[in-house]
């Protein structure tokens, strides 16, 4: 993930909000991309939020041993 970018975001949000308008979105569909949407990162703190708590968790699944 690079650095937070505002325009980036809300792009994200308005292709989100572009798939949510369809009509022809199973129930499964529209919960998914309704979580999507609510979880889209509005500020720089959430931003940098998600990203260290994906690290945290690649760091944890770097230490799982599968064999």
């Amino acid at each position: 993930m690079g650095p937070y970018n505002e325009m980036k975001q809300l792009e994200r949000k308005a292709n989100v909000r572009a798939i949510l308008q369809r009509n022809d979105l199973s129930a499964w569909a529209r919960n998914f991309w309704g979580v999507v949407f609510d979880t889209i990162a509005t500020s720089e703190h959430r931003y940098n939020s998600r990203v260290e708590s994906n690290q945290i968790i690649d760091d944890m699944n770097k230490d799982v041993d599968l064999g």
